[in-house]
C-alpha cells in the first residue's frame, strides 16, 4: 500500500514544577487510485487520533524536588508562600518568614513563619523554638520540658531556650530545667541492690572458707546429683556423660517425646516471630513514612 504521512502536529505545553506534558499527534493517511480499498483517489482520511498517556514530568534542575540539607539549599524569593501550607518544599523559606514550621494536622506539610509565630497558625504547638541553623521551628531540647520559651536574639547555649512548664512527675528549677520527683526512688533502689550484693559476696566467701565437717554426706549428695542428671547412655555405665551443648533437642530424644515436642513448638514460635519481624522491616523500608 502507498501510504504517505500528511501531517504530524505536536503541541507540548510544559508548566512549572510538577506539571504535565501534553502531546497530541494527529496522523492522516491517503491512498492512491490503485488502492484495493473503497477509498477515492487523493481523498484524505483520518486514520485516528493517537494520544500519548499523560505522564508527570519533573523539571530538570540541580536541586530536584527533594528537600535538601539546609546548609546547601537556596533561599526562596517568593514571599507569597508565607501564608501557605506546602508539602515537603525543597527550598528554604524567604527572609520575610525564614522558619519552616510543621503543620499540626497535615503530614509532611510546612508553613513559613516568622520567629515569633513558631507554634501558631495551625503548626505544631510544641515546636516553639526558632532554630537559625535548621531554618525551622523545633521542639524544646530541655529534658522532660512541656513548654519552652525562646531566649532573646543572639543567645546561645542554655539561654537559647528556657522551660516554663515541665512534664508530670518533674519540677521546674530556677535555671529553667526539669528535675524528676522520683529520683530518690532510683537512688534508694540502687543503694538496696548494692547492700544486697555486698551481703551475698560476704556469704559466698564465708562458705568457701568453712572447713568440710561431713565428707560422707557431701559425697553421697554429689553421687545422688550425678544420678539425677540426664546423661548420654552408653554400653558401660562408667562412660555415661552429659549431652553436648550442640545437641538438637527437636530431633534427639534426651528426656522423652514430650520434651522433643516442647522444643519443636518453641522452634515454630521463633520461626513465626522472625517471619513477622522480617516482613515488618521490609514494609518499613519499602513504604515511605
Amino acid at each position: 500500500k502507498d501510504v504517505s504521512l500528511i501531517q504530524i502536529h505536536s503541541i507540548a505545553g510544559q508548566l512549572s514544577y510538577g506539571s504535565m506534558e501534553n502531546t497530541t499527534d494527529q496522523l492522516a493517511v491517503t491512498t492512491n487510485h490503485n488502492n484495493e480499498e473503497n477509498f477515492e483517489s487523493g481523498q484524505l482520511h483520518d486514520a485516528g487520533l493517537l494520544q500519548r498517556p499523560k505522564i508527570p514530568k519533573l523539571k530538570s534542575q540541580p536541586s530536584g524536588s527533594v528537600p535538601q540539607d539546609p546548609m546547601y539549599a537556596h533561599v526562596s524569593n517568593d514571599t507569597s508562600i508565607c501564608k501557605k501550607s506546602i508539602f515537603a518544599r525543597p527550598e528554604l523559606c524567604p527572609n520575610m518568614c525564614p522558619y519552616a514550621a510543621e503543620m499540626h494536622n497535615e503530614f509532611c506539610h510546612f508553613r513559613c513563619v516568622k520567629k515569633q509565630e513558631c507554634g501558631l497558625h495551625g503548626t505544631v504547638h510544641e515546636a516553639t523554638i526558632p532554630d537559625q541553623k535548621l531554618h525551622a521551628c523545633r521542639r524544646c531540647e530541655v529534658a522532660a520540658c512541656k513548654t519552652c520559651v525562646a531566649g532573646p536574639p543572639g543567645e546561645t547555649g542554655k539561654k537559647l531556650e528556657r522551660c516554663t512548664a515541665c512534664m508530670p512527675g518533674y519540677s521546674l528549677t530556677d535555671t529553667g530545667e526539669c528535675w524528676m520527683h522520683g529520683m530518690w526512688v532510683f537512688a534508694t533502689l540502687g543503694a538496696v541492690i548494692l547492700v544486697a550484693l555486698v551481703i551475698a559476696l560476704v556469704w559466698y566467701f564465708r562458705m568457701l572458707a568453712r572447713p568440710v565437717v561431713n565428707q560422707a554426706g557431701l559425697s553421697y549428695g554429689m553421687e545422688s546429683r550425678n544420678r539425677a542428671m540426664v546423661l548420654k547412655r552408653s554400653g558401660s555405665s562408667d562412660t555415661d556423660a552429659p549431652y553436648p551443648l550442640g545437641t538438637n533437642l527437636t530431633r534427639t530424644n534426651v528426656a522423652g517425646v514430650g520434651a522433643m515436642l516442647f522444643f519443636r513448638f518453641q522452634f515454630a514460635l521463633i520461626v513465626w516471630v522472625t517471619t513477622l519481624l522480617v516482613t515488618w522491616l521490609l514494609f518499613a523500608y519499602g513504604v515511605s513514612t
